[in-house]
């Protein structure tokens, strides 16, 4: 399982930025990361890509607060 945060500045997020990968789970995990300097981007999105079968039931939760 791999998945990570965007942000786009644009609705569509046509192109979006990378803000946080999470390291590759073949099993259930845990992990907490941060992303550290201005961000003003107004559109996030989280994706993931399941490789190899199986189910998954996928939780994230993320804030964004102003620094």
């Amino acid at each position: 399982l791999d998945v990570k945060v965007q942000s786009d500045d644009a609705q569509g997020v046509g192109s979006p930025t990378d803000r946080l990968t999470f390291t590759q789970l073949a099993a259930a995990g845990v992990e907490v990361k941060t992303a550290n300097g201005a961000i003003t981007d107004t559109w996030w999105r989280v994706v993931f890509t399941v490789a190899g079968g199986g189910t998954w039931d996928v939780l994230v939760a993320f804030g964004i607060r102003p620094l």
